[in-house]
């Protein structure tokens, strides 16, 4: 079974879902998420950083923190105008 979200879904909102399975489902999503990988979230973050170093490099420092200063703005402008 595959299912695919166009937007996200929060864990408030599949829990519900979660809790309305059937024991033998339970454990089958058990087991099939028993054995999807673990994340290295600091190997992941380390990748994001050694990319956007090597993005930015040729960028004077001041360029880069404006930019992500204005991203950032943007990012909470639009958060506020959707009531988040």
């Amino acid at each position: 079974m595959s299912v695919n979200f166009i937007d996200s879904v929060s864990l408030d909102e599949i829990i519900p879902l979660v809790d309305r399975l059937s024991e033998v489902e339970r454990e089958e999503l058990r087991q099939f998420l028993s054995f999807k990988p673990k994340i290295d979230w600091k190997k992941e973050w380390e990748k994001v950083v050694t990319y956007f170093h090597a993005v930015f490099q040729n960028f004077a420092e001041q360029e880069v923190i404006s930019d992500l200063e204005k991203a950032l703005d943007e990012v909470r402008s639009d958060r506020t105008s959707k009531g988040c």
